[in-house]
C-alpha cells in the first residue's frame, strides 16, 4: 500500500483435500515494511509444525505436505491468515480445508435379480460414506449406462438402478459405481436375469401324415428358463395312443408310430415356466388312401325296373366320389341327377336308375377320388326282356335208371331261368298227375313208389317259361331183380356229384372264339374228368346248346383246365356262358351265367381281353408331376406309370374349389385327350383353358382303354395366376392368305410392350410343333401350315419387367383353298392388297363355275332334243296295244347283237321278299313291215308287262320266260357264264293252227288253269327258255320266301316234258341282239304262284 498498510492480495480458498495428499492455502500480502502472515486454524494460531507434516511458506502460504485426517490431529478446519507490520495488521478471509474421504464398504450392494420379460427391473445400491458424497454410475458387462441416451434406465434415489421394460438384451452382469474426490469404489457385481415366458418357435398348425407312417408333432417353445411341454389330445376321444407314442426332445415333440385314421384330430401343446405359459394346438391329419367299404353287387333288372348300387368310401380326408357309365358319357356326383331324371346319386353315394332301357346296361364304375390316392368298383348292369332272356336251364336232371320191381325211382328237375319257369313233368307225352304211387315235390322231383313193370317208359321234364322252353328226357326201365341179364343202375346220390365251377369269366374274345377262365370246385365224390360249356344267344335265340371247345395252351399242365376256348360262334353275336364240372357220377349243376359277351366282328379286330384291360387299369397308370398355372389356363404334365399300348387316352377332369383344402365349388368337368397310335409317342400334357383368374382348381386323370376306365390318378389342386390387365383389353384375329398361310393381326397394345411374339402350336399331335414368330407391329404372318389343320394361336409380350401372356388362346383351322405361287411374302403388303386378291379368286371361280353349268345344260338339252326327234318311243299302261316305235331306225341294224338296256326293275316274291334288282329295258315294238305284230295285253290274269327283243326267230309268247336264251352266234365273249342245268320249259302253248292268226286264240294254260294266248311257233334257231327267278337277296335269316320260289320251281322242273341242251345265261347286265324278230319276255305278277 502506499502508506504501508498491509494488504492482503489473494486470500486462501476453500480446499477439499484427499487425505494425505498436498495441499496449499494461498495467502499472499503486501504493505512496507513486509508484513509478516499468521495462520489460524479454528481460531488458534498455527506454529511450526511439530511433526513437520505442514510448512510456512515465505510467501505466506500454508502448504500440507499430507494432509492427516486423524482424529487427534486433523488438517480439516477453518484456516485464515493475518498480515502485520509497524503500520497494522489485515485479516484474510476464511477459508475452509476439508479432508475427502469415501470409505471402503457400501452400505447396500445390488443382488441378483430375475425379472419377466417387458417388466420393471430394480438394481439397488446404498454407496459407501464418503466426503464429499460420492456419484453412483452403474455398467453393465463393463460397459458405462448412460440414462441419458436411453429412457429405460434410471437412477433413483442418487444410486438405485431401475430399468422399466426389460428386454432379453438387458440381461448381463451390473455393477453399482461409487467415486468422489478421494477415489472410486465398486460394489460386488449382481447378475440381472431376463425371465422370458414361452413362446413357440415353430408351431405347425397343421401335421400331414399317411397311414402307417411316424409322424412328429413338435413344439419348440424356448424361455427363460426353458418352459416344460406337455401334451394332451382334444378331438376326437380326448386320450393320446400312448401305447404308439413316444417324447422326444425335451417332450417338445410328440411321435406317433403306426399312425392310423383313428389318429388324426386335434392335439393340444402346453408349455409354460415361472413366468408365464402358452398353449397351441396342431392338427394331424392322416392322409389315408380311398377305399370303397360297400362296393356294388351286380345286377340284372328288367325292363322298365329300377336298380340301385351302393358305393360307401372311406378316406383321409374324405375323396371325392362320382360314378360313370363306361362308353356312354354318364358322369354322376354326389347328389346329382341327369337331365331326364332316371338316374342320380344320393347323398350317401348310392347311384339309382329308374325306368330302366337297354341304353343303361354295361359296365358302372364308382370312383373315390383324393390327395391320397384313389379307389374303383366296378359293376355289371345287365337289363333283361323276355326276347333277351335265356330260356330255363335244368340244372339237375335224372340219367336213364334201370330199376328192379317194387323199388322206388326219383327223376329230380332242378331249373333255374327268369323267369321263374313253371316245370311239367309228362310221360308218352301227357302231363303227369300225382296219385298213391306218383308224386311230385316241391323241388320238382318225380317219385315213383312200388314200380311195376308197366312204369316203364320215357319221362320228360319240360321247364316253360316266357323266355323260352326247356325239356329233358330221361328213361325208366323197370325189371325183375331176378334177371341176370339186366344191370340196374339208379340215380346217383347228389352229393357224389361235383360242385359247379366258381367265378367264371371272359378272358379273351375274338370274332370266333371265346375264351373262359374259372377257379376250382369241389369234384364230388370222385376226380374230375372235365368241364362242359353250355351257351345260348340272344340274337340266334334257340335253346342251350353244348360248345364245342378246345384246351388253352396255358392249362396244358393239367388235363381239367381251368380255361377253356369256345370255338365254332359267330362273329358279332351276343352270347352267354355257363359251365359245368363232370366227374364219373356225373355234371354238376350248372355255374352262374356270364354277362353277355359279343363276338368280334371280324377277324382283323385287335382287342386286348376284357379281364386284363380291367386289371391293368384298376392300377395306378398315371401320375401328374407339374401343374403349370397361367391366369385362365392350368397346364397340366403327366407320366405313365405302364406301358402307352394298354391305354387310348386320358379323361382330364377338374372342378373348381374354395381353397387350397377347401371343398368344391362347381361342377366336376371332363376333356379327353385321345392317344393316337403309330404316330409317335403320347401326349403327356394337356391344357385347361377358360379358368377363372386367381382360382383353385382340383384335377385328376382317368385312363381309359376302349369302354374301360381305370384307376384315378392322385388329385392335384392348384391356383391359376392372378389376372393381367392384357387379358381384358386385347384378342386376336386372323385371315387367311392361302392353305399354308395365315396373317394374325391385334389392337395396338399402350404401354412400354417392346415387342409381341406369337406361339403358334398345332393340335392333335403326340408332339406339339410350335412356332414362334416375333414382331414390332400389330401383325404378323405364319406361314407352313398344313392345309386342315386346327392351331393354337397365342400372343405374348416382351414388357420390360418380364413376358406377359397379352390374349387368349385362338382357335385356327386352316383350309384347303389352293395356295398362292410359292413367293416370299412381303411383309410390308398392305391388307387391302390381299382382300382385292382373294375377292378376285372368288369371282373367276364363280364365273367359271357358271360357264361350265352353262355348256354342261345346253349339251344335254342338245342331246335330249336329238333323240327324241329321231325315236320317239312310246310306253303306255292303259291297255292300249299300240306300243311301237315311229321309226324303225331307231332300233339297232340286224347286223348288230342284241342289247339289253338299263332300267330297275323290282321283282316280288310269294312273301313280299324282293327277289332281285334287275335292270331290264321295257322298248315299245316298231311296225317293221312284213314282221309279226306282238300285242302288249295277253290276258291281266297272267300277264302284266310285256318285253321285247330283237332275234332272228318268230315270235314264242310263252309266259313263264324271265331272261333270254340265245344261241352260240349270240355271244360276245364279255359274256358271264352261269354253270348248272337250264331250266325248261314246262308249258310250250303252240296255236293249234301254227299260224299267225291261231296266235290270237286263248287257250287254257295248264299251270295256272287260265286262259292265256297260244304262241305262234314259227321256224327260229334262237330257243327260249324258262329260266329259274333271280338269287333272293336275303333279309335278316328269313328264307321262307327263298324256300317258297324254289319249291315252286323245282316242281316245274319234275313235270317239265322235255329237256334242252345247257346253254349260257345272259345276265341282266349284258347286251345280246340277233336278227329277226322280236323275243318276248313275260313276267308274274307280284304274289302270284308259278
Amino acid at each position: 500500500a502506499e502508506d504501508g498498510y498491509p494488504k492482503i492480495l489473494e486470500n486462501p480458498t476453500d480446499l477439499l483435500v484427499p487425505v494425505k495428499e498436498p495441499a496449499t492455502l494461498n495467502c499472499h500480502a503486501t504493505g512496507y515494511p513486509t508484513p509478516t502472515v499468521t495462520w489460524y486454524k479454528d481460531g488458534q494460531p498455527m506454529g511450526p509444525s511439530s511433526t513437520g507434516h505442514y510448512l510456512l511458506l515465505e510467501t505466506g502460504d500454508l502448504f500440507f505436505l499430507r494432509v492427516h485426517n486423524e482424529q487427534v490431529d486433523s488438517d480439516a478446519g477453518v484456516y485464515w491468515c493475518v498480515a502485520t507490520n509497524q503500520k497494522g495488521k489485515v485479516r484474510s478471509t476464511n477459508a475452509t480445508l476439508e479432508i475427502a474421504v469415501l470409505e471402503d464398504e457400501f452400505y447396500s450392494m445390488p443382488d441378483d435379480t430375475q425379472v419377466a420379460e417387458g417388466e420393471t427391473a430394480l438394481l439397488s445400491c446404498v454407496p459407501p460414506h464418503g466426503k464429499p458424497h460420492p456419484v453412483v454410475t452403474w455398467r453393465r458387462d463393463g460397459e458405462d449406462i448412460d440414462p441419458a441416451t436411453d429412457y429405460r434406465y434410471r437412477i433413483v434415489d442418487g444410486a438405485n438402478l431401475v430399468i422399466t421394460a426389460v428386454r432379453r438384451s438387458d440381461a448381463g452382469t451390473y455393477i453399482c459405481r461409487a467415486r468422489n474426490i478421494y477415489g472410486e469404489r465398486v460394489s460386488q457385481p449382481a447378475k440381472l436375469t431376463i425371465l422370458v415366458s414361452p413362446q413357440l418357435v415353430k408351431n405347425p398348425e397343421s401335421v400331414l401324415g399317411e397311414v402307417g407312417d411316424t409322424v412328429d408333432l413338435m413344439c419348440h417353445a424356448e424361455g427363460d428358463p426353458q418352459p416344460e411341454v406337455f401334451w394332451r389330445r382334444v378331438t376326437p376321444h380326448n386320450q393320446l395312443p400312448v401305447e404308439r407314442m413316444t417324447l422326444e426332445e425335451k417332450n417338445q415333440v410328440l411321435r406317433i408310430h403306426h399312425v392310423t385314421s383313428a389318429d388324426a384330430g386335434v392335439y393340444t401343446c402346453h408349455a409354460e415356466n415361472p413366468v408365464g405359459a402358452v398353449v397351441a394346438n396342431i392338427t394331424l391329419n392322416v392322409i389315408a388312401a380311398p377305399t370303397i367299404d360297400t362296393t356294388p353287387k351286380e345286377s340284372r333288372v328288367d325292363i322298365a325296373g329300377t336298380i340301385s348300387f351302393q358305393c360307401s368310401v372311406s378316406g383321409s380326408p374324405m375323396p371325392s366320389v362320382y360314378w360313370t357309365h363306361e362308353g356312354s358319357g354318364v358322369l354322376l356326383t354326389t347328389g346329382q341327377t341327369t337331365s331326364d331324371g332316371r338316374i342320380y346319386v344320393d347323398a350317401y353315394n348310392t347311384l339309382t336308375i329308374n325306368e330302366v332301357n337297354h341304353q343303361d346296361q354295361g359296365y358302372y364304375v364308382c370312383s373315390a377320388v383324393g390327395v391320397a390316392g384313389s379307389s374303383l368298383s366296378r359293376v355289371h348292369l345287365e337289363v333283361q326282356s323276355v326276347q333277351k332272356l335265356p330260356p330255363p336251364i335244368i340244372s339237375l336232371a335224372a340219367p336213364n335208371q334201370t330199376l328192379p320191381l317194387g323199388t322206388e325211382a326219383e327223376m329230380p328237375c332242378e331249373v333255374r331261368g327268369i323267369p321263374e319257369p313253371h316245370v311239367q313233368w309228362l310221360r308218352s307225352g301227357k302231363v303227369i298227375k300225382p296219385d298213391e304211387r306218383t308224386s311230385i315235390s316241391a323241388a320238382n322231383t318225380l317219385k315213383l313208389t312200388g314200380l311195376k313193370v308197366s312204369d316203364t317208359d320215357v319221362y320228360t321234364c319240360a321247364a316253360r317259361s316266357e323266355s323260352g322252353e326247356t325239356i329233358w328226357t330221361t328213361a325208366l326201365v323197370v325189371a325183375k331183380p331176378t334177371n341176370p341179364n339186366i344191370a340196374f343202375y339208379k340215380m346217383p346220390d347228389i352229393g357224389s356229384l361235383p360242385d359247379p365251377p366258381e367265378h367264371v369269366e371272359v378272358i379273351k374274345v375274338n370274332a370266333s372264339v371265346v375264351m373262359l377262365g374259372w377257379k376250382h370246385s369241389q369234384h364230388g365224390m370222385s376226380f374230375l374228368l372235365g368241364y362242359t360249356v353250355q351257351y345260348w344267344s340272344p340274337d340266334l335265340q334257340g335253346q342251350w346248346r353244348v360248345a364245342q371247345t378246345e384246351q388253352t395252351p396255358t392249362s396244358t399242365f393239367s388235363s381239367v383246365p381251368l380255361a377253356l376256348a369256345v370255338t365254332g360262334l359267330q362273329p358279332g353275336t351276343h352270347y352267354i356262358f355257363a359251365v359245368r364240372a363232370r366227374n364219373s357220377f356225373g355234371v354238376s349243376r350248372p355255374s352262374q351265367f356270364t354277362h353277355s359277351v359279343k363276338t368280334l366282328s371280324n377277324s382283323n379286330d385287335i382287342m386286348l381281353p376284357l379281364h386284363e384291360v380291367q386289371y391293368q387299369l384298376s392300377k395306378q397308370t398315371v401320375r401328374i408331376f407339374n401343374v403349370e398355372p397361367n391366369s385362365k389356363s392350368l397346364k397340366i404334365k403327366w407320366s405313365l406309370l405302364v406301358d402307352a399300348s394298354l391305354l387310348e387316352g386320358v379323361f382330364v377332369y377338374y372342378q373348381p374349389i374354395t381353397n387350397e383344402n377347401g371343398k368344391n365349388s362347381g361342377a366336376l368337368q371332363v376333356e379327353k385327350v385321345s392317344f393316337y397310335r403309330n404316330i409317335g409317342p403320347p401326349p403327356t400334357s394337356h391344357s385347361l383353358y377358360g379358368l377363372l383368374p386367381s382360382s383353385w382348381y382340383e384335377i385328376f386323370l382317368v385312363p381309359y382303354y376302349n369302354k374301360v376306365e381305370g384307376l384315378a390318378s392322385t388329385v392335384i389342386r392348384s391356383k391359376t395366376l392372378a389376372q393381367s390387365t392384357f387379358d381384358q383389353l386385347f384378342s386376336l384375329q386372323y385371315d387367311q392368305e392361302n392353305s399354308t398361310t395365315i396373317k394374325v393381326s391385334w389392337d395396338k397394345i399402350p404401354g412400354n410392350v417392346l415387342s409381341y411374339n406369337l406361339m403358334v402350336t398345332e393340335t392333335g399331335l403326340r408332339k406339339n410343333n410350335i412356332q414362334n414368330i416375333t414382331s414390332k407391329s400389330n401383325w404378323a404372318f405364319v406361314t407352313n401350315l398344313k392345309p386342315g389343320a386346327t392351331y393354337i394361336v397365342q400372343l405374348h409380350g416382351n414388357l420390360p419387367s418380364g413376358r406377359a401372356q397379352l390374349s387368349t388362346p385362338l382357335l385356327v383351322t386352316t383350309s384347303y383353298r389352293a395356295s398362292h405361287p410359292s413367293e416370299p411374302i412381303d411383309s410390308n403388303m398392305s391388307e387391302n392388297t390381299t382382300t382385292r386378291n382373294t375377292y378376285l379368286i372368288i369371282c373367276i371361280l364363280v364365273a367359271a363355275v357358271c360357264i361350265f353349268s352353262i355348256v354342261g345344260v345346253s349339251i344335254f338339252c342338245i342331246y335330249r332334243k336329238h333323240n327324241k326327234t329321231k325315236c320317239q318311243h312310246y310306253h303306255r299302261k292303259d291297255g292300249s296295244k299300240d306300243l311301237y316305235a315311229e321309226y324303225a331306225e331307231c332300233w339297232d341294224p340286224p347286223s348288230r347283237n342284241c342289247v339289253i338296256p338299263s332300267t330297275i326293275y323290282t321283282d316280288i316274291g310269294a312273301h313280299k321278299a324282293p327277289v332281285s334288282n334287275m335292270k331290264i329295258q321295257q322298248r315299245p315294238l316298231a311296225r317293221i313291215p312284213g314282221k309279226i305284230d306282238c300285242p302288249k295285253k295277253i290276258h291281266e290274269g297272267v300277264y302284266e308287262d310285256l318285253d321285247t327283243y330283237f332275234c332272228k326267230s318268230g315270235l314264242n309268247t310263252g309266259p313263264y320266260a324271265t331272261t333270254p336264251l340265245l344261241r352260240e352266234n349270240c355271244y360276245s365273249p364279255e359274256y358271264k357264264h352261269v354253270g348248272g342245268a337250264i331250266p325248261q320249259n314246262k308249258y310250250n302253248i303252240v296255236c293249234p293252227n301254227k299260224n299267225y292268226e291261231d296266235s290270237k286264240k286263248f287257250v287254257r294254260h295248264p299251270a295256272s288253269n287260265s286262259l292265256t294266248k297260244c304262241h305262234f311257233q314259227a321256224e327260229s334257231n334262237c330257243p327260249i327258255l324258262n329260266l329259274p327267278l333271280p338269287p333272293l337277296k336275303q333279309l335278316d335269316g328269313d328264307y321262307s320266301a327263298y324256300k317258297t320260289l324254289t319249291s315252286n320251281y323245282n316242281h316245274r322242273q319234275r313235270d317239265a316234258p322235255y329237256s334242252i341242251k345247257p346253254t349260257r345265261v345272259i345276265s341282266s347286265f349284258e347286251t345280246c341282239h340277233s336278227q329277226g324278230s322280236p323275243i318276248t319276255h313275260n313276267y308274274p305278277r307280284e304274289g302270284k304262284p308259278f
